[in-house]
């Protein structure tokens, strides 16, 4: 276990949650299962602290397959633009539900894209409408 308090900066107690709610990350082997994941997870996400605290709330996430499960959801997470984080509820899904999960995501990101567009159209207008109220034209 010192492979996964090393790789995550865990302190006692929450080296001891962790495996205390998976405690079959002992069974795994450290090369050929944990480390890529570890690896591959550290890419994904811009802040390990976060990584951090996802693993903490969510360990059993270190033992879905990586090939599998893990990396292609993942990925096809990342490839809408969604949160990595997201990978929690994305990973317990079937096939049929997350693809469908999936294309409800990129529904609401469009709206919420279309919705932030407009909000910054609208924020910019007021600031230009602003700024014309200032002017004054001087005469002579």
């Amino acid at each position: 276990m010192d492979f996964l308090r090393d790789s995550l900066d865990l302190t006692t107690e929450e080296l001891e949650k962790l495996v205390t709610c998976m405690p079959t990350l002992f069974q795994l082997s450290i090369e050929k299962n944990m480390k890529p994941k570890l690896e591959f997870l550290k890419d994904c996400f811009q802040d390990e602290g976060k990584l951090k605290q996802l693993l903490i709330a969510f360990p059993v996430l270190l033992g879905y397959s990586f090939e599998k499960r893990l990396q292609p959801r993942m990925q096809r997470l990342l490839d809408i633009g969604e949160n990595p984080g997201k990978i929690v509820t994305a990973i317990v899904l079937t096939e049929k539900k997350f693809d469908e999960w999936i294309q409800d995501r990129k529904i609401a990101m469009e709206y919420e894209r279309r919705i932030m567009e407009e909000k910054r159209k609208e924020d910019e207008m007021k600031y230009i409408a602003k700024r014309k109220a200032r002017i004054v034209k001087w005469t002579r």
